[in-house]
């Protein structure tokens, strides 16, 4: 890589929606502007679209009231970033509520100038609605796995075409990814997905050193809680049953997600006593008193709230 080239990070979602796919490769992109000159490429969606994902006292209007918030939340953390080393850019993109993703609305390609690598996260977001596009004849390419598609998908479908979705989408992925990608870096030795023949196991995500600042705290006095998106998909029917069952009638749940309401309901019906938080700026000083965390997923790739929790000497 030339000194003046550009190492180019694409992310599917960026904050304040405080989800794996914007924290990770923030973080990853920071690290990297250490040695390398490098473009963050994040998704800019429309102002109503952004109200069903980010807090509510968040709506940018422009892209660069954006970028001044994620830049805040690098310097909050001690990470101060200039734009020499680590700019930040974004790309048109659209949420879809039904699949509670954000997909690419047009070539990605126009805004990667004078970029020699380039690394997808979580590259069948990236890539799914442009079929027809090969990045690996401009760039060298690189894909990082972050999300478990099959099992989303098999849920998500009823009256039993899950598997026959699944199987379907597994060939396109496969296809699109093996036209677009050099190599993929995956997070997890389980995930199905796992034989491209592209893949090497490579568990690339770390903790935050204000984890284990945390885990000093002691006596910790609030119960149990559960980070992460509000989805059915997440296990959180079991996990109620498992509480009602163990007769713990107190729990916090920490995110948001379009199957919020419906997760309340079904927990208030079980009597469990459920304390809903949209989401945490501070999840290390937030969660300190927690004495555990349950993750009840079963659709986790590497489950970064697991590590973290850990790192924070919870029971898990």
């Amino acid at each position: 890589m030339s000194k003046d080239s550009l190492l180019a990070l694409i992310a599917p979602s960026a904050l304040p929606w405080y989800t794996g796919t914007s924290i990770n490769p923030l973080l990853r992109a920071f690290y990297l502007s250490r040695h390398y000159k490098v473009l963050l490429l994040l998704p800019w969606i429309k102002p109503e679209e952004q109200k069903f994902i980010f807090p509510k006292q968040y709506i940018f209007f422009k892209s660069f009231e954006q970028e001044k918030y994620i830049r805040k939340y690098l310097k909050d953390l001690g990470h101060n970033s200039s734009n020499d080393d680590l700019q930040i850019q974004f790309y048109n993109a659209k949420f879809y509520s039904m699949l509670g993703s954000i997909m690419v609305r047009d070539s990605i390609v126009k805004y990667l100038h004078n970029v020699h690598t380039i690394v997808l996260e979580d590259p069948v977001l990236l890539l799914v609605m442009n079929p027809f596009s090969s990045l690996k004849k401009k760039f060298r390419t690189i894909g990082i796995w972050h999300t478990n598609f099959s099992y989303y998908i098999r849920q998500t479908f009823l009256f039993n075409f899950g598997s026959l979705a699944s199987y379907i989408c597994y060939w396109y992925f496969n296809y699109i990814i093996k036209k677009n990608c050099h190599v993929v870096l995956d997070l997890c030795e389980q995930r199905q997905e796992s034989n491209y023949g592209l893949n090497s196991f490579l568990p690339l995500n770390g903790i935050a050193n204000h984890f284990f600042v945390s885990s000093k705290i002691q006596d910790p006095q609030k119960a149990g809680y559960f980070i992460g998106k509000m989805v059915w998909e997440k296990g959180l029917r079991e996990l109620f049953h498992l509480l009602k069952l163990a007769k713990e009638t107190e729990f916090i749940l920490i995110g948001q997600g379009k199957d919020k309401s419906a997760i309340l309901d079904y927990a208030y019906k079980l009597g469990i006593k459920v304390q809903f938080i949209s989401y945490s700026e501070n999840p290390a000083k937030d969660l300190a008193t927690f004495r555990y965390f349950i993750n009840c997923s079963r659709s986790e790739v590497y489950c970064t709230a697991t590590a973290e929790a850990i790192a924070m000497n919870k029971f898990v």
